[in-house]
């Protein structure tokens, strides 16, 4: 079973694709205001690179777990359906025994 993300590790990844925007963001008002230089460009490349990459992974990852969460439905539907068939399957037996007492007059 897949552990459940808390609402911490959420919010924390939430923080990093705002962050990861708000970043890219920053580049093109600079660039506005004074040209980059080429190393300039380069780090920002690099740094821009890291953080797809750590997207990239984030999404794999979430995705990993929205499969294993819907396995884990699937699984558990299975269960509800099984155990309403032997509540049915017991009430059924109740019944017929209740219909073979004796009525009290």
């Amino acid at each position: 079973m897949v552990n459940c993300r808390s609402a911490d590790s959420i919010r924390h990844d939430l923080k990093f694709v705002l962050q990861t925007f708000v970043s890219a963001q920053e580049v093109f008002l600079t660039e506005i205001a004074a040209p980059p230089t080429m190393s300039d460009m380069l780090a920002e490349l690099e740094h821009l690179e890291e953080r797809i990459g750590a997207l990239a992974r984030l999404t794999q990852d979430l995705r990993e777990e929205n499969h294993a969460l819907r396995q884990q439905i699937h699984a558990a539907e299975g269960d509800v359906r099984s155990l309403r068939s032997r509540l049915d399957a017991a009430r059924q037996r109740i019944e017929a025994l209740i219909e073979k007492l004796p009525v009290a007059e």
